[in-house]
Formats: structure tokens, C-alpha cells, sequence
């Protein structure tokens, strides 16, 4: 195993950080298309810019990529669904994902963690079919095999499900803090 690779259920895949930086490149690069499209004085139709959107907002990073880029992946990908919604600074992260009608980044990775696992353990045709995990020697390590979850429905479905979660985790957690008497952020 070299270097510059990281592990995805036990496989070896080639994944450096020149690769990451290069990803990370061009999705800056077509943020700054969005707002030059936005700049001109005849302006860009709001059709265009929300094709163009997911396609800027869709996580290239690769499972297992460093957490290093998606914390500056994210900040970009916040800032886009800025510019298609309209939305200013003072509107809260939580809130543009819902007005431009695209799952938050985080949701996203969990969803397609999720899916990988799941077609490790369904699909006979995959290498680790049938694989079970090696047992652990250090306790602060956690195996993949552990700790991710089968889906049971579509990526689909469970993306928008956890979604749907999260809006009322944070609608109870308001109520909450209205009742304590605190404004909210």
C-alpha cells in the first residue's frame, strides 16, 4: 500500500491529495462562473443558475477523502446555494439547503456511505461480499463494517428521511431555546 492511498472497505484505492486539490480547483472554478454569470448586466435566467447549482454543490470528494478538504469544500458549497436562492449572509446554513431544494452536504455523505455498505454486503459481485470484519486490536478504531448502517430504502428516500429528521431535531431544539427565553442564532 502506498503512501498517497486510502483504504474503502478493505480495498486499496488510488486517492491523493493532489487529486482532492485538483477536484476542489474546479468546483471553485465554476463558483467563480456563477458569480460572473450573476455580475452581467443582462444577468443569468434562475433556471440556469439551479442547473447549474447541483451540479457545483454534488460532493466529488470520494468516500474516505480527508476531512481537511470537505471543511473547504463546504464553505464553497454554502456560498453557492447563496447565489442561486438569493438569500444574504444572516440567513442560517440550515436554511438555504431548504430553499434551494438540495440535501445539506453532510446528509449526502452519510446517505452514500450508507449505500456503499449496503451494496458491499447485497451485491455478489462485489469483492467484500460475504466480508466480515477483522477483529479490532485498538478500541479507538472503528471498522466500516461496524459503524455503517444497511439501507433499507433507496439512497433517495433515506437522504430525504434523514433530512426530514434533522428539520425536526432543529425545530424542537428553537422551541426549546424560545421557551428558555433565547433568542434564536
Amino acid at each position: 500500500m502506498s503512501v498517497n492511498s486510502w483504504k474503502e472497505i478493505g480495498q486499496t484505492l488510488g486517492m491523493d491529495w493532489l487529486e482532492c486539490s485538483k477536484e476542489w480547483k474546479k468546483i471553485c472554478n465554476k463558483f467563480v462562473r456563477m458569480k460572473r454569470a450573476m455580475a452581467k448586466k443582462s444577468g443569468a435566467a434562475g433556471g440556469d443558475l439551479h442547473q447549474e447549482q447541483p451540479s457545483t454543490t454534488t460532493n466529488k470528494l470520494k468516500h474516505g477523502a480527508d476531512r481537511a478538504m470537505h471543511e473547504k469544500l463546504d464553505p464553497i458549497l454554502n456560498e453557492t446555494c447563496r447565489i442561486v436562492t438569493g438569500c444574504i449572509k444572516t440567513t442560517p446554513v440550515h436554511c438555504l439547503y431548504a430553499l434551494s431544494g438540495i440535501a445539506p452536504p453532510d446528509i449526502r455523505r452519510a446517505v452514500i456511505t450508507k449505500a456503499k455498505r449496503t451494496k458491499q454486503a447485497n451485491d455478489n459481485r462485489h469483492s467484500l461480499h460475504e466480508h466480515s470484519a477483522a477483529q479490532k486490536r485498538l478500541s479507538c478504531r472503528s471498522s466500516f463494517l461496524d459503524t455503517t448502517e444497511i439501507l433499507e430504502t433507496t439512497p433517495t428516500d433515506a437522504r430525504i428521511t434523514e433530512w426530514q429528521n434533522q428539520w425536526i431535531s432543529l425545530g424542537s431544539q428553537t422551541t426549546q431555546r424560545m421557551e428558555r427565553g433565547i433568542t434564536p442564532d
